[in-house]
């Protein structure tokens, strides 16, 4: 008489369990609808297209800035669609996104790996080790005032993908 051993798994096994985990990996990157709360007022659309770049959080507890590239951007509000924000945490390992040329559309490079990312492209990046693009804050314009309505992309530290808003 033989006796399976419960705890011994074929090959075949593996391979379910590792997909299965994957799969599972996965799913939360697959929600769009995370709320984050209210809108978040930026400030005035004039005061932007003047050049002025304004800091805030979004979603709170991350530093974001919003500014005129001078050019048509990807999901750019305004009259010429180029006003645009961003996280200022770098999406590699959350360094501090400090120096920036909006004369460019250019933030970075980033003080600990070189990234550079693109900001009339979506925060896409163009240098250094960073394998995804900077989290993009949604804008609305309002009456002539600047909203924070959703973000497109991974917050440093958060575990998922969200895209929400317009």
């Amino acid at each position: 008489m033989t006796h399976e051993n419960p705890l011994q798994i074929s090959r075949r096994g593996v391979v379910r369990l590792c997909v299965a985990g994957t799969a599972s990996a996965a799913l939360p990157a697959c929600n769009h609808g995370t709320d984050h709360g209210d809108d978040v007022h930026i400030g005035a659309l004039e005061d932007l297209l003047g050049g002025e770049v304004v800091d805030f959080e979004y979603p709170e507890g991350h530093a974001a800035f919003a500014v005129r590239v001078g050019k048509r951007a990807r999901d750019g509000v305004g009259p010429d669609e180029d006003v645009v924000a961003f996280h200022r945490a770098c999406p590699h390992q959350g360094c501090p996104l400090v120096e920036m040329d909006a004369s460019v559309a250019r933030l970075g490079p980033c003080g600990c790996h070189l990234s550079e990312f693109d900001l009339a492209g979506g925060g896409v990046q163009l240098t250094g080790r960073a394998s995804v693009p900077l989290p993009q804050v949604l804008l609305d314009v309002r009456g002539g005032e600047v909203y924070a309505v959703g973000l497109r992309g991974v917050a440093f530290g958060e575990a998922f993908t969200v895209e929400q808003g317009r």
